[in-house]
């Protein structure tokens, strides 16, 4: 239980953005996931991508509902909208653990923009003092990443989640990086079994 632990605070934390060179780890379902080390952090770093028949709006909606993003990412607890101006929103996340780890939360800060060819990205940074301390867990400082969103045809896109961070606490990072791929390859699939059930 404590190693499926690790995995589910994977899934947020594991910056991306600066990680150097990738490696395959896995590639099965249609999914992939890649890993790296980022400069002057021990935890590695992933990248997932699939294909979802789906527009890439309603992907990004689905990720802007946050009740519904939560259900469908691996180990959240609940999470929250606190505040939303224009294309910015700053949430608040739980991510469930098992004893003997304690809970995790994140405070974060995502900005979403569209590009000309229709492409969304969504990025992503951690802002650990936004959101006052919760009893009983850990709060997660450092966190980078985005989502893209890339339009392949009129009905299909090309998903990319990437994610770094570092879990806090006392989880040795020889022990997270062994289960690193979990996380956004079980929400990545999610994503896709819930997106185009819904065309």
């Amino acid at each position: 239980m404590r190693y499926r632990t690790i995995a589910f605070l994977l899934l947020f934390i594991s910056s991306a953005c600066h990680a150097e060179s990738w490696q395959l780890e896995v590639d099965k379902e249609g999914i992939q996931v890649f890993l790296s080390t980022p400069k002057g952090s021990s935890f590695k770093a992933y990248r997932a991508e699939t294909t979802i028949k789906a527009q890439p709006q309603a992907i990004a909606n689905m990720l802007a509902d946050m009740s519904l993003s939560c259900r469908l990412m691996y180990g959240c607890k609940q999470a929250r909208l606190i505040k939303q101006e224009g294309y910015d929103y700053w949430g608040y996340s739980q991510i469930k653990a098992t004893w003997p780890v304690s809970d995790r939360d994140l405070s974060i800060h995502s900005h979403a923009e569209q590009g000309k060819n229709g492409t969304i990205t969504i990025t992503m940074s951690a802002l650990p003092q936004n959101v006052p301390a919760v009893k009983d867990h850990i709060r997660i400082t450092k966190l980078d990443g985005f989502w893209k969103f890339i339009p392949v045809d009129a009905q299909t896109t090309k998903v990319i989640y990437q994610v770094a961070a570092e879990p806090g606490g006392d989880v040795p990072a020889w022990l997270a990086n062994k289960f690193v791929v979990d996380g956004p390859f079980k929400t990545l699939k999610a994503f896709r079994q819930h997106a185009e059930a819904m065309e």
